[in-house]
Order: C-alpha cells, then sequence, then structure tokens
C-alpha cells in the first residue's frame, strides 16, 4: 500500500485523513475559510455580549497583568520590543523625512524676527538671544546666548566691557 500525500504540501497523512490534507495544512485551510471566519466572529460577539464572560475575561487579563508587573523578564521583554519597534520607525523613510522637514529652520525664525535690524550675512556674529538657564530660547528668559554661550545680564555686560565697549558712551555723542 503506498502512503498517501498532502494535496498541498510533499508531507505524508495517515489513512484516516479524510479531506486529504495534513493537520498544517488542514487547519491553515480553516483559517482562510470566510464561511469559517464569520461563525467564529458571530460566536465571539455573542459570548462578549453576555455580561458573566465579560468579568471572567477582564478577571484573567487583571490577573496576567499583575503577574507580569513585576516579572524582570517580562519588563526586559518590553524595553526590547520598544527598542526593536523605535529602531525600526527610525530607519522607515517617513520618519527620516519627517525629522528632516522638523529640523529645518529651528529657532530661524525667531532669529530673524529678533534680528530683523541686522543683515543677514552678519546675524550668525549678532546673535544674543533670551533664554532660560539651560540655553531654551524664551523671550522672557532672564539669561542671554550668544552661539553655545548662557550669560546673565552682568556676564553679558562684562563680556563687551572687554571687548571696548563703554556704557556711558552715549554721553559723549554730539
Amino acid at each position: 500500500m503506498t502512503a498517501r500525500v498532502c494535496s498541498d504540501c510533499p508531507a505524508t497523512i495517515s489513512v484516516q485523513s479524510k479531506g486529504g490534507r495534513c493537520r498544517a495544512c488542514a487547519n491553515r485551510a480553516a483559517r482562510n475559510d470566510p464561511a469559517r471566519e464569520a461563525r467564529r466572529l458571530a460566536a465571539l460577539r455573542l459570548a462578549h455580549q453576555r455580561p458573566e464572560y465579560r468579568a471572567k475575561k477582564s478577571a484573567e487579563n487583571k490577573a496576567r497583568h499583575q503577574a507580569r508587573k513585576d516579572d524582570p523578564a517580562w519588563q526586559e521583554y518590553l524595553r526590547e520590543q520598544g527598542r526593536r519597534v523605535q529602531a525600526a520607525y527610525r530607519a522607515s523613510p517617513e520618519a527620516q523625512e519627517r525629522r528632516k522637514a522638523a529640523s529645518v529652520g529651528v529657532g530661524q525664525k525667531l532669529r530673524a524676527q529678533r534680528l530683523a535690524w541686522c543683515p543677514a550675512e552678519l546675524r550668525d556674529e549678532y546673535a544674543v538671544l533670551r533664554c532660560d538657564p539651560d540655553g531654551r530660547l524664551n523671550p522672557r528668559g532672564r539669561y542671554w546666548r550668544r552661539g553655545s554661550a548662557t550669560m546673565d545680564s552682568v556676564a553679558i555686560v562684562k563680556r563687551a566691557a572687554d571687548r571696548g565697549w563703554q556704557p556711558d558712551s552715549w554721553r559723549r555723542v554730539g
């Protein structure tokens, strides 16, 4: 007697197989059957309408979450999964384009507005902007940023005086 072969793959099947497929192919065919999927979804919708079923599933989910919450292996798995997803997102062309578009002109609008009196080619040399102590632009900040240096008003005046500025020079005009 010759061995029977699955109709979808080269696996051998038993004589009792009624569909002519191995177990893996039979399961795959059942999952891809639209009528069977419709029956499964209808049964699932009916089950979710029962309050005792929802309460049971909610309790199971809470217990599973509580058990995993303190498990270091699960926490590491979640961190690693987040790293993989973030790396895949950062590598995608859409994310790269979005980052490139967002970074164009960062701070340039405020700088152009504040330094409108200065010729565009000299703005980098004269740019002194109000900021927070950590250097973030803030129109009401009490610190000043020139290039990468962040200074308070006393340091700004001292720096200007070191470079030849005189606070009462306006009196000598005229």
